[in-house]
């Protein structure tokens, strides 16, 4: 997955339907993690670590998320810029057990 992220210039992933490494989502080097459920992940959000000074992403911790609430701050005192890739896991099947 971190190659198929490689080319891309977003600090914000969206992945439904995640791959998954024995039920939890792949961690990615410059990406935080945030994965809609800890038992059942059926999406991920991805920000990138140096693209903002913090982040929050809110979601019901106890159900799958249809809707992701992001708080963004800049590093800086102008608005942050936002480069969102939404994705979608076309592999059959996503869990891999290792």
């Amino acid at each position: 997955m971190q190659a198929a992220i490689s080319g891309t210039d977003a600090n914000i992933l969206l992945v439904q339907e995640p791959p998954l490494l024995n039920g939890t989502p792949h961690t990615l080097d410059d990406f935080h993690c945030f994965p809609s459920h800890k038992q059942a992940c059926r999406t991920v959000t991805y920000v990138r670590k140096k693209a903002f000074k913090s982040t929050s992403v809110i979601s019901d911790p106890y159900a799958d998320f249809l809707g992701v609430s992001a708080m963004l701050h800049s590093k800086d005192r102008e608005p942050p810029t936002i480069n969102i890739a939404n994705c979608y896991n076309r592999l059959q099947n996503r869990n891999v057990t290792g």
